[in-house]
């Protein structure tokens, strides 16, 4: 019989509601991460790994790896353990592209979940991290058995408000608003929305409120199914008695597997063909590639880098493969650039983890008021090529992009690359830091190490 491990309560941490459900919650604990399991939700958890759903699920990549541990504590029926996910990702991390993947995978999820006879409780932002470049959905408390008689997936309108909603104002162009949108635990209006997408109602107020009465429901009950409308009058309505006879008239002569599948299948589809107004084209500079890579090699120790507004994805598939470097995190403040380099990662299978984090000259704080580079650190920083203003000006940004691009690397060492010629920026950083300057590219160009 293998034999348990103990952990004592006075170390273990109760987290807040966000990371608390019916089957208990998540804390960690040396290093690992783990969910006690309540002992009135025992049963309903061991079926998750009884019925082979979580096999499923784990199987294709949609969810952490996760087992029962041989952990023990008297407040837990049984402790499971989940793989851990690092860095920690947040929709306030998160480009375009990113947020819509999560929604397909939300989407794949509940297709998936309904086969094994699962509903879902909610599906917001904060119950999906990112792995590398793929998205996987982290919160097994989400899933609940389907009541008898319902086909409703309980969580659509939350779903419309978390992701779709979102994704078709960032593809209508409006990136600011969509941003703006993505901090944890927010929901975008469904009546903004629609005041957004429609100028007719924003002549006509009165309209809005006529829709939400009548068009707006039957919306809700075409997608998700008649058990989900929870307002009898509307459920009376000879308007929406004559769209039930219609829908099922023509699911009657449909060959599909169920409303349901049909349903998501449709949104997903629509989510897909969304994407971004305009596109940045990705540039490689190979000499310096190179001349980079060398630098690594010969000169600094590091498994991980962060990697600060790079356009060439050539860049990131070099650092892995020729250097020591096992992962690496790309931080871009342009949309566009994140959205593009995030496609070829995705595309190549690389370990990097892309984010987008900053507009309007600021970053936006999650909840507790952690900044990105208290996440997204790594070994070593690095600043690809950096265009300098000439004289005072242009050297004081240097330095404050050097200062603050420090804070991510754990190991205090940074890689900057600048013009061959700024021997004013040498002279300020060696006053300050440990640097040593490496000439690149025949010399117009420097590659400086900065440590600490």
């Amino acid at each position: 019989m293998e034999k348990k491990i103990f952990i004592p309560s006075s170390e273990i941490r109760h987290p807040n509601g966000y990371h608390s459900d019916q089957l208990g919650f998540t804390f960690r604990w040396k290093g690992h991460f783990l969910r006690g399991i309540l002992p009135k939700s025992a049963e309903v958890a061991k079926r998750y790994f009884e019925s082979g759903f979580l096999d499923e699920i784990c199987g294709k990549g949609l969810f952490p790896k996760t087992w029962i541990s041989e952990y023990e504590n008297e407040e837990f029926a049984f402790i499971i353990e989940h793989e851990m996910m690092t860095p920690q990702m947040y929709a306030t991390d998160w480009n375009f592209s990113m947020l819509r993947d999560a929604a397909v995978l939300v989407l794949e999820i509940a297709k998936i979940a309904k086969k094994f006879g699962y509903n879902m409780v909610d599906c917001h932002k904060l119950n999906v991290m990112f792995k590398n470049s793929r998205p996987m959905y982290v919160d097994l408390g989400s899933f609940v058995l389907y009541k008898k008689g319902s086909t409703a997936w309980t969580p659509y309108l939350s779903f419309l408000r978390s992701y779709y909603y979102i994704i078709d104002i960032w593809h209508s162009g409006a990136g600011q608003i969509a941003k703006r949108s993505m901090t944890p635990g927010v929901e975008f209006n469904s009546r903004d929305y629609h005041l957004y997408k429609n100028v007719l109602w924003r002549w006509c107020p009165s309209c809005m409120e006529k829709y939400y009465a009548i068009y707006g429901r039957m919306h809700a009950f075409a997608a998700t199914g008649y058990d989900n409308i929870q307002d009898k009058s509307v459920k009376s309505s000879r308007l929406q008695g004559l769209w039930l006879f219609l829908k099922r008239v023509v699911n009657a002569l449909k060959p599909i597997k169920s409303q349901r599948q049909c349903s998501l299948d449709r949104m997903r589809s629509r989510i897909q063909r969304m994407h971004l107004p305009y596109r940045s084209k990705l540039t490689d500079d190979m000499e310096l590639n190179k001349e980079l890579v060398k630098v690594i090699n010969n000169h600094v120790n590091g498994k991980t880098a962060t990697i600060f507004e790079t356009s060439s994805s050539t860049l990131l598939s070099s650092l892995l493969s020729e250097t020591d470097i096992k992962s690496i995190i790309a931080v871009h403040e342009n949309e566009y650039l994140s959205d593009a380099i995030y496609k070829e990662v995705r595309k190549n299978s690389l370990a990097v983890t892309c984010t987008y984090y900053q507009i309007s000259e600021g970053g936006l704080l999650l909840k507790g008021g952690r900044y990105p580079e208290d996440r997204l650190k790594s070994d070593i920083a690095v600043v690809g090529e950096y265009s300098m203003s000439k004289g005072q000006r242009g050297l004081m940004s240097a330095l404050w992009i050097i200062q603050e691009r420090m804070a991510y690397s754990s190991m205090g060492t940074e890689i900057f690359i600048a013009p061959g010629d700024r021997q004013d920026l040498v002279e300020a950083l060696k006053s300050e830091y440990r640097t040593d300057v490496f000439p690149i590219c025949d010399g117009s160009k420097m590659c400086l190490v900065i440590r600490r």
